[in-house]
């Protein structure tokens, strides 16, 4: 009868540490937002350490997704010398979250506002001046531009 045997080297990394199960950016596919919020996390981890975790880049991976979930101009003020940065050396998910959910609030709040106005029923059916004006006051939330003060036509 054969002996039976356990090559730890054959299930462990050179480490002695079992490998990823999480899959790596390179072999996700990863929309443009998530592809931003990755390069933001980058941002931020060149100014601070990544914490102690089995698996950095899973780690890095997860603070990209959770700075996707935002718009662009939470993840620029975030990941700047004023942000993450100064108030963490070793920022943890939760910390990435919290940050980015404070950064939000007054956007979030602008919204609220200004989201009853944009869909009430207008008097008059819309000309295409008024469709350029939301669109372009979208894409200036979108990308967190400060809000223009324009006069409503009404």
């Amino acid at each position: 009868m054969q002996k039976l045997s356990y090559d730890p080297s054959k299930h462990h990394g050179s480490d002695g540490r079992m490998p990823s199960t999480m899959p790596s950016a390179s072999s996700t596919k990863l929309s443009p937002q998530q592809l931003l919020g990755a390069g933001y996390a980058r941002a931020i981890f060149r100014l601070c350490q990544i914490p102690e975790v089995d698996d950095p880049k899973a780690f890095l991976l997860g603070a990209g997704m959770i700075l996707a979930e935002y718009p662009e101009a939470v993840m620029k003020a975030v990941s700047g010398p004023a942000g993450i940065p100064s108030n963490f050396s070793r920022p943890q998910l939760a910390d990435i979250r919290a940050a980015c959910d404070a950064a939000y609030a007054p956007l979030e709040r602008q919204l609220k506002r200004e989201l009853p106005l944009a869909l009430s029923a207008p008097d008059r059916p819309a000309t295409e001046a008024d469709k350029a004006r939301v669109s372009a006051a979208l894409e200036r939330f979108k990308r967190g531009a400060p809000r223009e003060q324009v006069e409503s036509p009404r």
